[in-house]
């Protein structure tokens, strides 16, 4: 009597186990990449010299207390972060081994599709991820990065949630 009870549990726990798989490959798939909109903003890796970073309109303090106004008439803005570090070696060993993840308004992007890209700002090496939005929608907006540094100065986990809203300009 308990074998057919043993045999039922068995093929429940593994038909949630392929169902489980099977969701997540779906979901590693659907991550934002360049070209993928939200509505009607359009996600991409287009960070031309000119456009401002989201960090550029507002301080990262007003940032991640999500008090970020942005001016609706700013049609395409950089959301991206990266990691700083004093020279390009100290940056490489920080970002070897390094694994990120990110959002934007609760979307997946997939990250290594957009690329990033090295910067010298005020004497400091940067490492940007090359992430912007034309046309972002009237509202608020969190983007959240979620990264693990294995190696450098800071290793460990870290996350990064900023939030902006996108204000209506009078004509």
């Amino acid at each position: 009597m308990n074998r057919p009870i043993t045999t039922t549990l068995i093929s429940l726990i593994l038909s949630m186990l392929l169902s489980l798989g099977i969701v997540s490959c779906q979901y590693s798939g659907n991550k934002l990449k360049p070209g993928d909109k939200i509505g009607e903003m359009l996600i991409s890796n287009n960070l031309d010299i000119g456009v401002p970073n989201f960090n550029e309109v507002c301080t990262f303090d007003q940032l991640h207390l999500g008090t970020c106004e942005i001016p609706s008439s700013i049609k395409k803005i950089g959301v991206s972060i990266g990691w700083a570090e004093s020279t390009p070696e100290t940056l490489d060993l920080s970002w070897e081994g390094s694994i990120w993840d990110a959002t934007i308004d609760g979307h997946a992007i997939d990250l290594p599709s957009f690329g990033t890209f090295d910067m010298d700002w005020e004497g400091v090496n940067l490492r940007v991820w090359n992430v912007c939005i034309t046309n972002p929608a009237l509202g608020k907006h969190t983007v959240e990065y979620k990264f693990f540094l294995e190696k450098g100065e800071r290793p460990g986990n870290h996350t990064d949630t900023l939030i902006f809203t996108i204000i209506p300009v009078e004509p």
